[in-house]
């Protein structure tokens, strides 16, 4: 996974500042690609802790997006 690099203790603090209970991120990789869609980018920064993924529908798609090979 992505996120294995994240430090220990960034998801505990991230609940005490903001009062959310999850600890971990959903799988959302499945939801999406159940619903059809297929991740045509991804960049991540700050060693592994930011990720952004553009999630597309290949009807929808543009051109250049079906040719982008995901990382």
């Amino acid at each position: 996974s992505e996120f294995q690099h994240v430090p220990p203790g960034l998801y505990e603090f991230f609940g005490l500042t903001t009062g959310l209970r999850p600890r971990r991120l959903p799988d959302y990789r499945s939801a999406l690609t159940a619903a059809g869609l297929t991740r045509t980018a991804m960049q991540q920064g700050l060693g592994g802790i930011l990720v952004s993924e553009l999630w597309c529908s290949l009807t929808t798609a543009s051109p250049h997006d079906r040719n982008h090979v995901p990382h």
